[in-house]
């Protein structure tokens, strides 16, 4: 059996961010505003970076920030604002300006909207009066998810190497003897087996078919035989694997509000 490993390989590329982590708070109650930039501020000493905080009274005014480049690394987002509530404005971020980057943590009194979160694959969901310990778990998972965000794939076509971020493919596909990567921008073809890819548990991605190696995050929709993603593309969970994939789905969507 051919050696693959000399095919492709993992490689980790997180390297230091010299920037300042940008963080925005949404929310048209401005003492819940200072409140929550309070315990960022005490929060201080956990994160251990450089950081800045913007405060926004309104969706439209954060978006209007946005539009102007200003983008940010995490937001935390009130679900229940007037003009323009918090999922439309996530939905905006997400599929409007095709920014699946931003870290959102949605906040909200009460658990009535979690399910409709799904659409806008968001991070992590607190419920208010927000505590200091939920916070910071919320601060520390999106880190981490960030620094993940900067893992690299490698891999090589004919004598020329190539690299895409993990958090940019939508899935890997097998195709006889080869894998095609498709990302955002891109689709990438070589020579290697779906079996290697999935042996990696590559965080966020399910196999759903024999096939097909699905980054969860780019999933807007699902039934119990197929999932939509982001581009619009509809592809078929394998009959046999069906159960065990939706489990997956339901116990992945479950993680992402328990904030895991």
């Amino acid at each position: 059996m051919a050696d693959l490993s000399r095919k492709f390989r993992l490689e980790i590329k997180t390297g230091e961010d010299t920037g300042i982590l940008k963080i925005a708070i949404c929310d048209d109650n401005k003492a819940d505003c200072e409140k929550l930039q309070k315990i960022l501020d005490d929060l201080a000493w956990t994160i251990d970076e450089e950081y800045s905080v913007n405060v926004f009274n309104d969706g439209n005014a954060l978006l209007s920030y946005i539009e102007k480049q200003h983008n940010f690394d995490i937001i935390f987002l009130d679900i229940l604002m007037e003009e323009k509530n918090g999922i439309e404005v996530g939905l905006d971020i997400r599929d409007v300006m095709q920014d699946e980057t931003t870290k959102l943590i949605y906040v909200s009194s009460t658990k009535d909207f979690v399910m409709d979160l799904f659409n806008v694959r968001v991070t992590n969901f607190l419920v208010k009066p927000l505590e200091k310990e939920a916070v910071q778990k919320a601060v520390e998972k999106a880190l981490q998810i960030i620094k993940q965000d900067a893992e690299m794939f490698e891999f090589k076509i004919g004598g020329r190497t190539y690299m895409v971020r993990l958090s940019d493919v939508l899935y890997f596909e097998s195709i006889v003897k080869k894998v095609r990567i498709v990302t955002k921008d891109e689709t990438y073809e070589f020579y290697g087996t779906l079996g290697f890819i999935v042996e990696h548990h590559f965080r966020g991605f399910i196999q759903i078919h024999r096939s097909y190696y699905v980054n969860y995050k780019f999933i807007t929709s699902y039934t119990n035989r197929e999932v939509t993603l982001t581009n619009n593309e509809i592809i078929g969970i394998g009959s046999e694997r069906r159960a065990l994939v939706n489990a997956m789905l339901i116990e992945q969507t479950k993680k992402y509000l328990r904030g895991e």
